[in-house]
């Protein structure tokens, strides 16, 4: 061996990236054997893989869009391991049969072109596995939902791919999971599927603190969507771009703005938005919420939602973050009490506001229990979503949390959900909270009394319905400013189940649906204000001239260089003279 070809092979002993694209190769889309070379998501994707590992975090869940080459890059990545690391097991598990095949093809096809000197001798080799001789490692590829699948043998790393399209994982991944060492390699991989079982580990890893990921092996979510893939475009004439140009919607012109798309992504967006119908953004993501259809028919409209999270996107309510969970643009809302308190809007002398809570158990499985501080503006009406706590907390924790937020809004009327652990929480507020046998919080001093005279909101067959369809008509008749993504998060999920009544899909959560539903109803129809005019005058007939100005801007919390919410869903300033302009959430749906 040459000391050029020993320099090589002691390089790609220590570099696997190295090693794999040198050595490795694959079949592209046209039927040519090629080098396998990364394209920019998977070098972006391993980078991070790479810088995990070595902070000691092992686990990895991945939702991203079709054909991005994951599959092969993990293949490539398990079989350099198998080589490379003596007495190594590898696994990968398929959602289907036909799967399966494929992806032992794809790994078989890399072991057979390796360079002699680089390819270990193989024992046997099945239609699922491959064993190698000498160095103890094999390799081996099966379908999940397979009787006894890894049973008997400790798995060193593990893939498994299309995650979210298993049915009955509960059943198969207790099991597997258990023959994984600590330190052992976990990748779930795959496009959406709903509101699964794949959504709940995905958000439960979202939403996980590094310190609960090491400490609890909670896998680093990793996010990709279709526009960071430099591929998904189509070339354009000049013509064919001033076309694109000149028949942007507004949907496509907020992509532009807010993910600084160009018309060659766009053209390529409508041409798969055409095919695919509803299925593209489950298919090719633009952000990690609307991907995840919903089976049952939607309470809420998608499209609203949708364009909500764009516009908090584009006026940075929340922290900007890259594809490893970076923060690269910290948002202008603001964290309290170990960040279980988010502030969107601060208090306004005069302004008329309420608390609504809906509390739950706090156990791991359980609801969030959440309060929402609402502001009701009166000309025009709109609802504000001013702060919000939603966590799993204990009772305790949660009403002293709740009753500081109330306290920075001048205590406003405080409505709790009458339930279970309401009952406990208005028990406090109208008597005073007590911690070993020390009255610690007074009582509250603005308590909501139900018909009954009791307090709290009764959420019943006949309360329900009702307030959740106002809080549809609000969102229909953008009479909504939402900021909270946990809100978004949840009535994409809210579905008509199989009785036809409004419901979070099977494993998911209400808890802020229903309060923001309560708070917003008895703000609106509680008797505490007067001279009311509608945002859309035309539409309810009402005839009166908006003013020319709805809001002070000096009274604003943040710097005037963020856009304010009304900004986009009312008449302001000089539109508002003549023949006023209503701007409203509606325009951005194609």
């Amino acid at each position: 061996m040459s000391e050029e070809s020993y320099d090589i092979v002691q390089k790609a002993l220590t570099d696997h990236e190295y090693f794999i694209e040198t050595f490795i190769s694959i079949k592209d889309k046209d039927r040519f054997i090629i080098p396998f070379v990364f394209n920019p998501i998977q070098k972006l994707f391993y980078r991070k893989y790479v810088e995990l590992n070595a902070e000691g975090v092992d686990r990895h869940i991945i939702l991203k869009p079709r054909q991005l080459g994951f599959t092969t890059l993990i293949c490539a990545l398990f079989l350099t391991e198998c080589i490379l690391v003596p007495n190594t097991t590898a696994a990968i598990i398929a959602h289907d049969a036909e799967s399966t095949a494929r992806i032992f093809e794809i790994t078989k096809l890399m072991y057979e072109k390796l360079p002699d000197e680089m390819r270990p001798s193989k024992r046997y080799s099945s239609k699922r596995e491959i064993v190698f001789e000498n160095i103890g490692s094999k390799i081996f590829i099966g379908t999940a939902g397979s009787v006894g699948f890894g049973r008997g043998t400790t798995i060193n790393l593990l893939h498994a791919s299309e995650y979210a399209f298993w049915e009955r994982p509960e059943e198969l991944m207790p099991s597997l999971l258990e023959t994984v060492p600590k330190n052992g390699i976990i990748i779930y991989e795959t496009t959406a599927n709903g509101y699964n079982h794949f959504h709940t580990d995905y958000n439960n890893a979202k939403n996980a603190t590094p310190l609960d990921r090491k400490l609890n092996q909670i896998p680093y979510p990793h996010f990709y969507r279709w526009f960071d893939h430099p591929e998904y475009r189509f070339d354009l004439s000049e013509s064919e771009e001033a076309y694109i140009k000149d028949t942007l919607t507004d949907d496509e012109k907020l992509m532009i703005k807010v993910h600084d798309l160009d018309y060659e992504q766009i053209s390529w967006r409508r041409s798969k938005q055409s095919s695919l119908k509803d299925k593209f953004v489950q298919e090719y993501p633009e952000d990690d919420s609307t991907c995840f259809i919903s089976s049952g028919k939607p309470f809420f409209d998608a499209k609203i939602i949708k364009s909500m999270i764009l516009w908090n996107e584009e006026n940075k309510t929340w922290d900007k973050t890259n594809n490893q969970g970076v923060i690269i643009e910290p948002g202008w809302s603001k964290k309290q009490m170990d960040d279980k308190i988010t502030v969107y809007k601060q208090y306004i002398q005069g302004e008329t506001y309420i608390a609504a809570a809906d509390p739950a158990e706090g156990n791991p499985t359980s609801d969030n229990s959440t309060c929402y501080i609402l502001r009701l503006n009166k000309d025009p009406i709109f609802i504000e979503f001013c702060a919000e706590i939603a966590d799993k907390l204990t009772m305790p924790k949660f009403y002293k949390l709740m009753y500081h937020l109330c306290a920075q809004y001048s205590f406003p009327k405080l409505v709790i959900e009458r339930n279970n652990h309401g009952h406990l929480l208005n028990y406090w507020a109208t008597n005073g909270y007590m911690q070993d046998q020390i009255k610690i919080l007074d009582k509250y001093p603005n308590v909501y009394f139900a018909k009954d005279s009791k307090p709290g909101f009764v959420s019943s067959s006949v309360t329900r319905p009702l307030i959740l369809d106002n809080n549809a008509e609000l969102l229909r008749n953008n009479m909504l400013v939402i900021y909270s993504r946990t809100w978004l998060d949840q009535a994409l999920s809210f579905v008509y189940g199989a009785n036809g009544k409004p419901q979070a899909s099977e494993g998911k959560h209400d808890d802020s649906v229903i309060a923001g539903a309560v708070g917003s109803f008895i703000l609106l129809n509680e008797k505490n204000s007067t001279s009311f005019s509608f945002l859309n005058k035309d539409t309810f007939g009402i005839s009166d001239a908006p003013k020319a100005s709805v809001y002070d801007r000096q009274k604003l919390m943040y710097d005037d260089n963020y856009k304010h919410p009304l900004d986009n869903n009312i008449t302001i300033g000089d539109i508002a003279v003549g023949n006023p302009e209503t701007i409203d959430w509606m325009k951005f749906i194609t």
